[in-house]
């Protein structure tokens, strides 16, 4: 996916949105879930786009394993984070 014209996730957000994931998650909240999922597949993160990592994701979702879900997305994040130091 070409990054180019993907706004950028500032570490902040993205960890603001992971923690609303995870809230979804508990609560089973699964529409929110998803959008929140959807809304981080619009954004690159350290010159990755979120949608190419987010394809296991998206396949634990259709699972119905939201909190190995959130699990995978901050493994994600991490691992961009610590690629970029």
């Amino acid at each position: 996916t070409d990054v180019s014209n993907l706004p950028v996730l500032e570490e902040e957000k993205f960890d603001t949105m992971i923690a609303d994931m995870e809230m979804a998650a508990y609560t089973l909240e699964m529409e929110r879930f998803a959008e929140l999922l959807s809304e981080l597949e619009k954004y690159q993160y350290k010159g990755t786009a979120l949608v190419d990592v987010l394809v296991p994701v998206r396949r634990k979702v259709e699972m119905s394993d939201y909190l190995s879900a959130v699990e995978m997305i901050t493994r994600e994040k991490n691992a961009l984070t610590d690629k970029e130091r």
